[in-house]
């Protein structure tokens, strides 16, 4: 059903991730803490790191491909079994995306020989991951209620 707990943790997921690729990732510091550049998915990076760019579009594409993802797994109330892949496969999509945040970052900082600090935004995704952690189970508990039902007919 669609008033169900788990259609407001993906709609929290969807809300996040719609908001997350224009907030800053984070600040690089050099050694004498003079801020080098600020890191932002959407209307980023120029200068030194021009080549973090596309990566950083990725990295946009990836959280808004999440939100799609949510609301898809909202509007397919009637297939849990859909829905439970969908909130999965929406996991393993933000937990690459740290995986690719990281490796551009970590290279960027040898590169400008500099610190990286990062923003409150950067937990965003982690918070997304936790939502849909708890979707998952809600999701699940339906099924499980549907099955018992059919048994006891």
């Amino acid at each position: 059903m669609i008033q169900r707990i788990q259609s407001v943790y993906l709609f929290a997921v969807a809300v996040l991730m719609c908001i997350a690729p224009f907030l800053p990732l984070g600040t690089f510091i050099s050694a004498d803490q003079l801020a080098l550049q600020t890191l932002q998915p959407i209307g980023g990076t120029e200068g030194t790191l021009a080549w973090m760019s596309t990566w950083n579009v990725g990295l946009a594409i990836l959280q808004l491909l999440v939100a799609i993802l949510a609301i898809v797994t909202i509007f397919s109330y009637r297939k849990r079994k859909r829905q439970m892949h969908l909130t999965a496969g929406s996991m393993l999509l933000l937990t690459a995306y740290y995986v690719a945040a990281i490796l551009p970052i970590s290279t960027a900082c040898n590169e400008l020989n500099a610190s990286f600090h990062i923003s409150w935004s950067l937990c965003l995704p982690a918070i997304a991951i936790i939502l849909d952690y708890l979707a998952y189970k809600a999701i699940r508990h339906d099924d499980l209620l549907v099955k018992a039902a059919d048994r006891l007919r």
